[in-house]
């Protein structure tokens, strides 16, 4: 039992997703350091923190308890978060409700994912990706391609 503890430990602690434990109410248990430094609290400034003052928009946090709780669970939950400094960040919050033995909600366990780089980089390929359908209608020069694997050719308008 003791070694199954110490595996467990070691997973919540070296993990590099936020990892937290809190009440139904937004008060914090237990977090990782990634946590920590995520956000960019110190240990006790988080275990004082209310968790609804890291979401950017507070219906969030309505948004994210009610969807918890009918499910029992939220897989890919997106929220804005905020860190300590203000820097605002896009996350996803993977999470399941905590029961005591009369199985009531007590609270919720989770990880937050920071997405913020990949929304960027998925911004920065969609107006690529405009830009280039422009630029070929205005040239009026389309393109094609073929997926071999599913035996599909796609092509522009233009074509």
């Amino acid at each position: 039992m003791q070694e199954s503890e110490e595996k467990y430990r070691t997973l919540f602690e070296e993990s590099r997703d936020a990892v937290y434990i809190s009440t139904r109410e937004g008060k914090l248990i237990n977090v990782n350091q990634f946590m920590l430094e995520l956000f960019g609290y110190t240990q006790e400034e988080a275990t004082n923190l209310d968790i609804r003052e890291i979401y950017v928009h507070r219906d969030d946090r309505n948004r994210f308890q009610k969807a918890i709780e009918q499910k029992g669970f939220v897989r890919d939950h997106e929220v804005k978060l905020r860190r300590k400094d203000g820097t605002e960040m896009d996350c996803l919050v993977m999470a399941t409700v905590r029961r005591d033995n009369e199985e009531s909600i007590i609270g919720y366990q989770g990880i937050i994912r920071d997405i913020t780089e990949r929304k960027r980089v998925e911004e920065s390929l969609k107006k690529t990706q405009d830009y280039l359908l422009k630029a070929q209608e205005i040239a009026k020069f389309g393109n094609w391609s073929w997926e071999r694997s599913v035996d599909i050719g796609l092509w522009s308008e233009e074509i």
